[in-house]
């Protein structure tokens, strides 16, 4: 009867989720774009036989346009430390037992591997890139307006550095319920913090450009025309709430030394729709929300008088749903910052517009599965208490829906222009020139782009995985009549690759029983 209820509870909490996270249709073609008559989804992927510039493999070393750092809220491993076992092995075992607890949690988070992010927006999975007038470089000048003078070539080499830092306090509330359905609990969870994101764009301008108002890769990237995707070389901030975590569950075995708990999870969103205006722009929560299992338990391995060592564990599964959003993207056959290509409408050849603005489009996104899996070994003498645990992270890869793509449009042929008579440039790619050995192909025929021409993977979030270690220590007594805890931990999270990020943390960990 307890467990009908608490499904019946989940069901309800799972319906507002999907209610408020159930966009229908995406609304019907943004301000870029012209048409929508997509009849069928687009393919998800373009990973049959594409070709990459540079000659890099272009199923796995693809440059990226989005980057969704790991949630605050439902991080398991900030949740739980040295609080889990309070509750279970302090709160819960007072003659005169609470019934509710408030953890505040003050945090600091900083990014370190800025050098491999890079390699996560670039051409090629490069850190530092060439922009070259004369087509040898990475990224041709000229599709960028930047041209220098009749004497000589634009040259100019460009990195950044992405860091992410986030500030702020997590805010945990736990109830046991057992007055309401013997042996159940329910807690909330949510982060209210500011997040600051920095490219730390440099730029080495060899030969600086002297045409179209532009000088440098920087002023390009910034250039006013692109509504999307530019390179912002100031500081970006946001300030909000992550998203709401709730968590109802049942101890459905419990001892003095030993428990094991299922729960339910569901979050709630509390951000707006990405609208990606710069690359790398921070966000504080999400448009999507969840649901999902976990399991708590603890294991009493060893006491003697007033020392005692437990293994505590949670593991959390979730089901992030879908939701609409904008996002960037390159095209297959292009390349990489083939979204930088510029594109011209079929009865205006010579009329070269930004490609990020076309290829900027409304999508349904889905991240799909989530697994957060904490551990850790908790060492108790009297009062004091020191912790020692591991996290493991793993985002599904996002799945990805066009919702709208502009018509009669293709690649500009500004070689074709250069000899006034442009068709298009369906095989062009960044890297390419006017003249030289690495010139831009001309079509015969005018060659319109359609929405299977988009790589989705580009704008989606791809599969990411991060290992955290993490040491805490706490002092648990009484303040008044009430249980207290406090505590101080630092971690650091190795990111898998250029798809996570490498962070160090460091809290403080306040709570009371009431």
């Amino acid at each position: 009867m307890m467990l009908k209820r608490l499904l019946l509870l989940f069901c309800l909490v799972s319906t507002i989720v999907h209610a408020s996270n159930n966009c229908g249709c995406c609304i019907p073609c943004g301000k870029n774009s012209t048409t929508c008559l997509i009849s069928e989804p687009c393919r998800s992927s373009c990973n049959d036989g594409c070709i990459s510039n540079k000659g890099c493999e272009f199923d796995c070393d693809i440059s990226h346009t989005f980057f969704k750092a790991r949630q605050t809220t439902t991080n398991n491993m900030l949740q739980d430390n040295l609080s889990l076992y309070w509750w279970y092995h302090d709160v819960l075992c007072e003659d005169d037992c609470a019934w509710w607890t408030m953890q505040v949690t003050p945090f600091y988070q900083r990014s370190t591997n800025g050098k491999q992010v890079a390699q996560y927006f670039l051409p090629c999975k490069q850190s530092c890139i060439e922009v070259k007038e004369d087509g040898t470089g990475d990224v041709g000048s000229l599709w960028l307006n930047l041209i220098a003078a009749d004497d000589a070539q634009f040259n100019s080499v460009v990195s950044i550095r992405p860091q992410r830092s986030a500030v702020g306090v997590y805010f945990n509330f736990r109830f046991d319920l057992s007055q309401v359905m013997c042996h159940s609990w329910m807690d909330l969870s949510f982060a209210a913090m500011r997040v600051k994101h920095d490219l730390h764009f440099c730029e080495d301008n060899k030969v600086p450009g002297v045409k179209c108002d532009l000088e440098s890769v920087c002023e390009s990237l910034n250039q006013p025309d692109w509504q999307f995707g530019r390179f912002n070389t100031c500081s970006m901030t946001r300030k909000g709430v992550d998203d709401i975590q709730l968590r109802f569950g049942y101890d459905w075995f419990y001892c003095d030394t030993d428990h094991l708990s299922p729960y339910f999870v569901a979050t709630i969103s509390t951000g707006n729709r990405t609208c990606p205006q710069y690359i790398f722009e921070p966000t504080v929560g999400s448009k999507h929300g969840s649901i999902g299992l976990g399991l708590i338990g603890d294991l009493r391995i060893w006491e003697c008088e007033n020392q005692e060592l437990t293994v505590i564990n949670d593991f959390k599964y979730r089901y992030v749903l879908r939701a609409c959003e904008i996002r960037s993207f390159d095209l297959c056959k292009n390349g990489d910052w083939s979204r930088y290509l510029q594109v011209v409408q079929s009865d205006a050849r010579s009329n070269a517009l930004p490609g990020i603005n076309a290829f900027t489009q409304e999508v349904r996104a889905t991240p799909r599965s989530v697994i957060d899996w904490w551990v850790a070994l908790h060492y108790q003498w009297c009062q004091i208490n020191v912790e020692l645990g591991y996290d493991l992270w793993w985002r599904q890869k996002e799945r990805i829906e066009l919702c709208c793509f502009p018509q009669n449009i293709g690649i500009y042929d500004m070689v074709g222009d250069c000899n006034q008579n442009p068709v298009s440039a369906s095989c062009a790619m960044i890297c390419q020139s006017v003249s030289g050995d690495n010139t831009a192909p001309s079509d015969t025929e005018f060659v319109t782009l359609t929405c299977d021409d988009i790589n989705l993977d580009s704008g989606a979030t791809p599969r990411a995985i991060s290992n955290t270690i993490y040491a805490a220590l706490g002092y648990d007594g009484m303040v008044c009549t009430y249980p207290s805890l406090i505590g101080i931990g630092a971690s650091y999270e190795f990111g898998h690759d250029c798809t996570a990020l490498d962070n160090w943390m460091l809290w403080i960990k306040m709570g009371m029983a009431f």
